[in-house]
């Protein structure tokens, strides 16, 4: 196929010409395969972490609003360091910017043995912000760094199995690591964290990732920070199919971040006889249709001129199987609904993100995906939170929150798609590739 001109390019592609396969990917491109071993292996320990961590909250405090307050605090504390972490990911080495992250995630998470009881929480809380602080430093500089290390025809491929892989490692590592935390306990959980963080370091380490490094000055970081910060949002705001882009995850959690709280409290009722097990029951289904959604929509969605109107439709039809499982008695097949639910957002956040790093310079991309991210986990807080005090409170049942966060979703989705329908007149693709 001749190559086209990137940036006017204005035919629909097919997805079957353009991108390779997946044991392909693997097989021609080894960075890529360690950069996703690595993935793989620290996520699977962070959802280890998860669990025990919402088992001990719930131990030390019996409370769903502390449950609700640690959930908000993870993404507060994802959120508060985006603008600086995507300028750092820009302006400093990528993959030293990972391996720092890992290991000092490592260290951090080996002291979450240390919490022993009430007297702790506030360590507990400590601890915890530290971790997702540090997830917030590595996150963008691997977003950021994975359109270097592929092809143009292979992004969409890598965006498919790196999606699919984080949430297989969401089920897998919750509901294995559910089972382990009822039977030994949450410092098991800890310490293969704080291991697996460390073999993701040594595997990042091995990798070499090209990069366009934007220009150092003499200003302090956080001048320079905060300079770049305003000159991200000027690129990002000088660009309606980027800026729209950019809120494309983040308008799925505003009735998402709330659901994904609210089914923690469903796996106390689905009769596994353990907490720490329904959690890894729960986000398991979660995981499964995160996985199966991006595999999915890669086959589907050939037509990327339809993708703008998908992206909205996609929260519509998440919301709509939260309302269904709302409404119907909770057994495990009704858990089959959490499964397409979640198929649909991870369709959402599969083509958002393919849409992004097609129309972002390499120079700019830490830095807008970190807003994106930014965005997305102060929508995610606040509506976690939010169904926290509502459920904690009495103001709504478990059953009616979910009913309420469903519609809410599904309403979003409808005028996000309204929003989509212009700004997107040609297939954009970076020069960056």
């Amino acid at each position: 196929m001749p190559k086209e001109n990137p940036q006017t390019s204005s035919n629909s592609y097919s997805l079957e010409e353009l991108e390779v396969g997946f044991i392909q990917l693997f097989r021609t491109n080894p960075t890529y395969f360690r950069f996703w071993l690595s993935f793989l292996i620290s996520n699977g320990g962070t959802w280890f972490n998860t669990v025990a961590i919402f088992v001990l909250v719930i131990e030390i405090t019996g409370s769903e609003l502390a449950l609700g307050g640690i959930l908000a605090l993870r993404m507060l504390a994802f959120a508060v360091p985006q603008p600086f972490t995507g300028m750092l990911a820009d302006m400093y080495n990528r993959k030293k910017i990972m391996v720092i992250a890992n290991v000092l995630s490592s260290i951090v998470a080996l002291c979450l043995i240390f919490v022993d009881g009430s007297d702790d929480l506030i360590l507990l809380y400590f601890l915890v912000f530290l971790l997702m602080a540090l997830h917030a430093l590595e996150v963008p500089a691997s977003r950021a760094a994975l359109p270097n290390i592929v092809k143009e025809n292979e992004l969409l491929t890598a965006n498919a199995i790196d999606t699919a892989t984080w949430s297989a490692m969401l089920g897998f590592g919750c509901a294995i690591g559910g089972f382990v935390t009822a039977k030994y306990g949450v410092n098991v959980a800890f310490i293969i964290d704080s291991i697996t963080f460390l073999i993701s370091a040594l595997i990042i380490s091995t990798i070499h990732i090209p990069q366009k490094h934007t220009q150092k000055t003499n200003n302090s970081i956080i001048k320079k920070g905060i300079s770049d910060i305003i000159y991200g949002w000027k690129y990002i705001l000088s660009k309606r199919d980027v800026l729209k882009l950019v809120f494309a995850k983040s308008v799925w959690t505003i009735g998402g971040g709330g659901l994904i709280f609210l089914i923690v409290l469903v796996g106390d009722e689905i009769g596994v006889g353990d907490f720490a097990v329904g959690i890894g029951v729960m986000f398991l289904a979660r995981a499964i249709g995160v996985g199966i959604g991006p595999l999915v929509s890669r086959s589907l969605f050939k037509d990327r001129r339809k993708w703008k109107y998908l992206i909205g439709v996609l929260i519509s039809i998440s919301g709509t199987f939260y309302f269904i499982f709302g409404l119907v008695e909770w057994t495990f097949l009704s858990i089959l609904l959490v499964v397409l639910s979640h198929a649909a957002s991870g369709s959402n956040w599969v083509l958002s993100n393919v849409m992004l790093q097609e129309r972002v310079p390499d120079e700019w991309r830490g830095r807008v995906f970190a807003s994106d991210l930014l965005l997305m986990a102060m929508f995610n807080a606040a509506s976690a939170f939010l169904a926290s005090i509502a459920v904690d409170q009495n103001y709504l049942t478990l059953r009616d929150a979910i009913l309420v966060f469903a519609m809410s979703q599904i309403v979003i989705g409808l005028l996000f798609t309204l929003w989509m329908r212009n700004g997107f007149d040609e297939i954009f693709i970076s020069e960056s590739n």
